[in-house]
C-alpha cells in the first residue's frame, strides 16, 4: 500500500502512525530520539525510552 512505501523511509511518521493508533502522541523530536536509539542499540532500549517519554505527559 501506499502507507507502507510512504512509511518505510519514514520511521517517526510510522510510529507516530501506531502510537496514535493507541491514543499516544510525542513530539517529533522524541520519536527521531527514539528511532536513533533503535538504530543505534538494542530494541529494549528504545522501547525504554518511549515508555518514559509517554509516562511523561
Amino acid at each position: 500500500s501506499l502507507l507502507c512505501v510512504a512509511t518505510k523511509s519514514d520511521p517517526e511518521i510510522e510510529l507516530r502512525f501506531i502510537l496514535r493508533q493507541y491514543n499516544k502522541r510525542l513530539k517529533m523530536e522524541q520519536l527521531k530520539d527514539i528511532i536513533k536509539i533503535a538504530q543505534e542499540t538494542s530494541g529494549q532500549e528504545a522501547s525504554l525510552k518511549l515508555i518514559q517519554f509517554l509516562n511523561e505527559r
